[in-house]
């Protein structure tokens, strides 16, 4: 399932779920690399507990060039323009 980490508190993950759904998951169970606003896919069992988690580097790539590409816009005041 995809989702987002959203923050951290202390040593536990807060990670939102595409459905909304809030989890909390150790720091340690995270990949490498991981950190605030990095997309992931969580892969759960049968009884949803966690199995995996990855990192979704190209969805986080993106995600990051469309809030820079943003940002520029505020910057340059495009966004008082009219279309």
């Amino acid at each position: 399932m995809k989702a987002v980490i959203d923050r951290f508190e202390g040593d536990i993950a807060v990670i939102v779920l595409e459905s909304g759904e809030i989890i909390h998951v150790p720091r340690q169970q995270l990949p490498s690399g991981g950190f605030e606003g990095c997309h992931v896919q969580v892969v759960f069992d049968d009884d949803q507990s966690i199995q995996s988690i990855q990192l979704d580097q190209t969805t986080t790539e993106n995600a990051h060039k469309r809030i820079q590409e943003k940002l520029e816009r505020l910057r340059r005041n495009e966004h008082l323009k009219e279309d």
